[in-house]
């Protein structure tokens, strides 16, 4: 999280730095990136180090048919570019959208969980 230094509070009013040390270190969900060691753009990855389409799927399907809020965060290089990597899972993950999209972006929460009808949920 950032703030404008001149027109709005600094990092500190938001407590962004231990927010992210938390998010990163502690938070439920800090194993579940794309890279799957880095929530930030590294050129010495190699393939195995990032989620497949199909694992992404899987997470974005889970999260949001428990009633959750998937977000799929890219960084770019430091020359502002998107990797190949990125482009192309986001871009499957485009596909099967179009695809899916309204089993995704209809759902609604569900009333009662049960657990009983698929384990992987």
């Amino acid at each position: 999280m950032y703030s404008h230094p001149i027109s709005e509070p600094r990092d500190t009013y938001w407590n962004s730095t231990q927010f992210l040390a938390w998010l990163y270190n502690d938070s439920p969900v800090k194993d579940t990136v794309i890279d799957k060691r880095s929530w930030a753009y590294r050129p010495t990855a190699n393939i195995d180090d990032y989620m497949t389409t199909e694992e992404l799927l899987k997470e974005v399907v889970t999260t949001i048919s428990t009633g959750g809020n998937a977000l799929v965060n890219v960084g770019p290089n430091l020359h502002g570019k998107i990797a190949p990597i990125f482009q192309e899972r986001l871009r499957q993950m485009g596909s099967w959208l179009q695809v899916n999209g309204e089993g995704i972006y209809a759902t609604i929460p569900w009333k009662y969980q049960n657990d009983t009808i698929n384990s992987d949920v």
